[in-house]
């Protein structure tokens, strides 16, 4: 896909309606289906399974596409920190937040959110005054390595 991304010519964002079609024909049914694992259902009948891998191509292709027509920036330092974190601890910070009695999936999901960005922020600017401190060390001959 990338090899050829500058002599590629755009098919579907030229015929847009027919790309309509194609989400529709590829979206995944408005019923849940818990189908093997949560990260990569397995669907009983063929059709279902081309379904879903037609609507994931979909989507890749799509965002490729529209990666085209805008400049990326990079994410802030400490946003990717609370992915990670939230990767590792969401299953213990769920726990500490339902027991102490939110009870709704979008709150404990907020909450969540918020705990791990507010965590990585402050950490990151800890961190800042932390090295801003070190750095007036260097006059006196020592060598700092930052991490």
């Amino acid at each position: 896909m990338t090899k050829n991304r500058e002599i590629a010519a755009p098919l579907m964002s030229r015929c847009w309606p027919l790309v309509v079609v194609w989400g529709v024909l590829v979206a995944p049914s408005s019923s849940w289906s818990m189908s093997g694992h949560m990260t990569y259902p397995y669907y009983a009948d063929a059709v279902d399974r081309g379904l879903y891998l037609g609507g994931a191509l979909t989507l890749v292709f799509a965002l490729d596409r529209i990666s085209r027509n805008m400049t990326c920036k990079p994410l802030p330092d400490f946003l990717d920190k609370a992915g990670l974190l939230l990767y590792l601890l969401h299953p213990a910070i769920a726990t500490c937040l339902i027991a102490a009695g939110i009870s709704t999936i979008v709150g404990v999901w907020l909450l969540a959110t918020s705990i791990a960005v507010a965590v990585t922020y402050a950490g990151g600017a800890l961190q800042r005054v932390g090295n801003a401190k070190t750095s007036t060390s260097l006059s006196d001959g020592y060598i700092v390595l930052l991490a």
